[in-house]
């Protein structure tokens, strides 16, 4: 049941996750969609909840994307810039009129964002020693 992504994990549900500075380690891929039930332990910290589980596993797209994955390494691990240096689509929802997330949603963000080959692959690097 449970669909995982470089370390990620996604069970199927409406909240999503994010470990920060798990262990000491800076790494990009420590997000996952949790039960609505769920007890949050050390540095765990609950990044958005959803209606639906569509919205949870469109986030979850997002979220893993490799832009994304950049910006979280860009806050440090610190939740007060979280915000700042994260962009947050708002709606999540298929019909939400900025990503097909049935499409490559990497692509679609470099272009929306106006990320250059140069600055992709830049990205690509830093997520690389990252994993």
């Amino acid at each position: 049941m449970a669909q995982r992504y470089a370390g990620l994990r996604c069970v199927s549900r409406r909240k999503i996750e994010w470990l920060p500075n798990a262990g000491g380690q800076k790494r990009s891929n420590q997000i996952a969609i949790v039960d609505n039930h769920s007890a949050f332990g050390r540095s765990r910290v609950a990044l958005k909840t959803f209606a639906t589980e569509q919205e949870a596993k469109n986030f979850f797209k997002y979220a893993t994307s490799e832009i994304i994955r950049f910006a979280f390494l860009l806050t440090d691990e610190s939740l007060t810039s979280l915000a700042k240096k994260v962009p947050d689509l708002l709606n999540y929802s298929d019909d939400n009129g900025i990503v097909d997330y049935s499409s490559n949603i990497n692509a679609q963000l470099y272009e929306l964002f106006g990320i250059d080959e140069k600055n992709q692959q830049h990205i690509r690097d830093v997520l690389a020693t990252k994993e």
